[in-house]
């Protein structure tokens, strides 16, 4: 309960601008996403296994039974905790290539192990499939934060607003982002 009237009352606050954002707003949003969403019913497997929602058990991650769904479920459970490499491999075996969300977290896999080239790869790979992803738009404005290209993420920032609006989470992400690396380039 506590969760959700925190992540109302961040609605409200994040209904504004980006730039009208305190930055301990933008942190105390920033802290929130991060033990956001992706995968929350994932069953935890042993290493090597991922859990099969069609037959509901863990499977070795190499089962050519196992659906792409489930893959890509795993692979997003496996970035969000970290566990970078064990997502690429996991996410690298999806059947079809052209999976935004597969082609998102590897991006942002590579991404959070410092390979900047390998993670704009793949978010510019699933934008080109889905100009709409809204995730890999948000993480794409965040690589561009890293590399330092403010402008540019300010247009990711303003093409999800656009599409999604200021209430999306992806635009509350990328919009916390900039204000701290907007107040840390000022201090």
């Amino acid at each position: 309960m506590k969760a959700l009237l925190f992540a109302s009352a961040l609605s409200l606050t994040f209904a504004s601008t980006a730039s009208a954002l305190s930055v301990k707003q933008a942190e105390k949003w920033m802290q929130f996403a991060k033990g956001g969403s992706g995968s929350a019913g994932q069953i935890k497997c042993s290493k090597g296994r991922i859990f099969d929602r069609r037959l509901k058990k863990c499977v070795l991650s190499n089962s050519p039974d196992l659906d792409d769904g489930s893959r890509v479920e795993a692979g997003i459970w496996l970035a969000k905790r970290g566990r970078h490499e064990d997502a690429i491999a996991t996410l690298a075996m999806v059947g079809d290539k052209s999976n935004t969300l597969a082609q998102t977290y590897i991006g942002y896999a590579h991404r959070k192990q410092g390979r900047m080239k390998l993670a704009f790869s793949h978010y510019r790979a699933a934008l080109a499939s889905d100009p709409q992803n809204w995730i890999a738009r948000s993480y794409l404005g965040e690589a561009l934060l890293q590399n330092g290209n403010l402008s540019a993420a300010r247009d990711q920032l303003s093409r999800i607003k656009a599409g999604c609006g200021a209430n999306c989470s992806t635009y509350k992400r990328l919009a916390g982002a900039l204000v701290i690396t907007e107040n840390r380039g000022s201090n």
